[in-house]
């Protein structure tokens, strides 16, 4: 096989050519994302009441918008979390649903 490749340098030079030339012109074409577009179905309710404390927070506002948000149709998962002055509530869907 050696012989063969040693006896034949053009054939060689040009199959190597042939190669470069096709891998620059996929390379060219191929298309490249570095963020792809992919809609994450989740959706975070931020609440901020100034001077409350995290219980206060949680009884009066978290809780009912709580449990207002959890009968919306196509839910995954709910999550909260109250601080003193600040409540996050987020909602995760299915992939694929329009949210």
């Amino acid at each position: 096989m050696i012989k063969f490749l040693i006896q034949r340098p053009i054939a060689v030079l040009m199959a190597f050519t042939a190669c470069f030339i096709i891998g620059l012109v996929t390379y060219s074409t191929l298309p490249v994302s570095l963020l792809p577009n992919i809609a994450i179905p989740e959706i975070t309710v931020q609440v901020s009441a100034a001077n409350t404390s995290a219980r206060e927070l949680e009884n009066t506002i978290v809780k009912p918008l709580r449990s207002q948000l959890i009968q919306v149709s196509t839910l995954k998962d709910i999550h909260s979390e109250s601080r003193d002055g600040a409540g996050i509530i987020r909602l995760s869907f299915e992939f694929g649903t329009n949210t």
